[in-house]
């Protein structure tokens, strides 16, 4: 997926520019996994959040309280997953 595609998943700019900045601090996405058409990853702030994108169906989920659907998380994650895919190691697929 490429950037301008993600940016159009986004629900505004703003939502786009907070996934920019969680992506920025991939140290502290950890789980991170591909396998079986999905991405995920776990994110660790204020508080812990798993977020999975399902790259056939393009559908997403992400345990955060965000009304914003994609949620930066999810944002985030395919931001990552863009700009460096081979950091994302393929794995099982945990339960969300």
């Amino acid at each position: 997926m490429e950037l301008d595609q993600i940016r159009s998943l986004a629900p505004d700019p703003a939502a786009f520019a907070r996934g920019q900045q969680v992506a920025s601090q991939v140290r502290k996405i950890q789980g991170l996994g591909q396998g079986q058409g999905l991405l995920w990853g776990e994110f660790f702030g204020s508080a812990h959040y798993l977020a999975q994108f399902d790259t056939k169906q393009q559908g997403w989920k992400c345990s955060c309280p965000s009304r914003k659907q994609p949620c930066r998380h999810v944002l985030g994650l395919l931001i990552v997953h863009c700009l460096d895919p081979d950091s994302i190691p393929q794995a099982t697929v945990p339960e969300l």
